[in-house]
């Protein structure tokens, strides 16, 4: 890993930065007949609807399909919803640099979207055998720190929550992930192994 530097970055950078996110910020949605704010919809051109659901049909269908791994799954479900999110931030970046129109997301946007999506996908698979293998990360390894030997779902999220553990993540480490860490002795309690 290179290391980091107290190098500051290039002025004019800064400027261009701070520029394009004043811009963004300074989006005004339109109103109502009421004068309230309404929203701002970006719908898919029609050519961007059909390259995402081919990006979830061939690839992640594929992926989810292709597997047993519940850490694989549990991806392919997020990262469906990080793709649409990408879709819109990328549109609505491209459109203040002036790359392209903010009424709809385009093709091009659709593609940035992908790719950035399965760049997580990469990165998530990198850990992904580890964590299927039974290596826990830090947050896990800290919550069952915190942990008494034999504890409920109750104080599991509890604890979870002071390590900035979601509430669903921790139910789904019970319920999967920390299977060779702990052993459910009756509903909604545990025990370390």
């Amino acid at each position: 890993m290179p290391s980091w530097s107290d190098t500051s970055m290039p002025e004019g950078i800064l400027e261009e930065w701070e520029r394009i996110i004043r811009k963004v910020v300074g989006i005004d949605p339109p109103t109502d007949q009421e004068g309230k704010a309404d929203s701002i919809e970006l719908p898919f051109s029609h050519g961007a609807k059909l390259r995402v659901i081919s990006w979830k049909d061939e690839v992640n269908n594929m992926a989810y399909s292709g597997t047993d791994s519940d850490s694989v799954r549990a991806l392919c479900g997020k990262l469906e919803t990080y793709l649409i999110r990408f879709c819109l931030v990328i549109q609505v970046m491209r459109g203040i640099c002036g790359e392209s129109g903010m009424n709809e997301i385009d093709e091009k946007t659709a593609e940035l979207a992908i790719m950035l999506t399965e760049y997580f996908r990469n990165m998530e698979s990198r850990i992904a055998p580890e964590i299927d293998a039974g290596i826990l990360n830090n947050r896990f390894t800290m919550l069952l720190g915190n942990l008494r030997d034999s504890f409920t779902t109750f104080q599991a999220v509890a604890e979870a929550l002071k390590l900035g553990i979601s509430e669903s993540s921790v139910k789904r480490f019970l319920r999967n992930g920390g299977r060779d860490f702990i052993m459910k002795e009756s509903h909604g309690r545990y025990r370390k192994i």
